[in-house]
């Protein structure tokens, strides 16, 4: 996984983390590559970040949640094994990396309510899957942000209407971006036709084009 492999569109998320304080909500279809490119971003900015607290990846169960750390992790342990503490605990540390520079990622999974989350301080809080997350855990969830104006990173295939991710993509605080999987090229189009036919119009948008429905 190197920057210049990735999609224009990636390398703009890119930028964007590392910056740190921009609230991000990335909309797609399915396989586009959106936690490749989060991936790689949250790696980079761990690596530069000034601000106190740790950097929260979240979902609502734990498996989900550790999907993207592990892309994290495995980003950070190609490229720049040498700024990891202990890099030698790989395959132990399931949860949490840290850093030399004293930053810490954290795996967390959400729940219903957010209760894993609260009593930490964040400089960064990504949610992956962020449609399937409750209302509820946003409530406690931003918080953890209050003394690092950190930034909340949200990614994921659209789940109806009425949720905090489809909030936050109509919010104007958010930097938004929808990709398609039609956009995608390392999706086959024969893939994608044979999908279109065999599968309903609005499951069709919402799994593929990554629209609201």
């Amino acid at each position: 996984m190197q920057f210049q492999d990735l999609d224009d569109w990636q390398k703009e998320v890119v930028e964007l983390i590392k910056q740190g304080n921009i609230n991000i909500c990335v909309k797609s279809g399915r396989q586009v590559g959106k936690s490749t490119a989060i991936a790689v971003g949250v790696g980079e900015y761990a690596l530069i970040s000034r601000q106190k607290g740790d950097i929260l990846v979240i979902s609502h169960t734990e498996k989900q949640a550790y999907l993207l750390f592990a892309k994290i992790r495995d980003y950070l342990f190609d490229n720049h094994r040498d700024k990891i503490k202990k890099p030698h605990s790989r395959n132990i540390t399931k949860s949490e990396i840290n850093l030399l520079n004293k930053k810490t990622i954290r795996c967390l999974p959400c729940g219903l309510d957010g209760t894993t989350i609260r009593g930490y301080t964040a400089c960064m809080v990504v949610a992956d899957e962020a449609a399937h997350i409750p209302s509820a855990v946003f409530d406690a969830l931003t918080p953890v942000l209050a003394t690092t104006q950190g930034a909340i990173v949200l990614l994921s295939t659209p789940k109806g209407i009425g949720n905090y991710f489809y909030e936050s993509y109509h919010n104007p605080s958010f930097r938004k971006f929808h990709i398609s999987s039609e956009d995608c090229t390392r999706i086959p189009k024969e893939f994608l036709e044979e999908q279109k036919r065999t599968k309903t119009k609005l499951v069709y948008m919402q799994e593929y084009l990554g629209e609201f429905t």
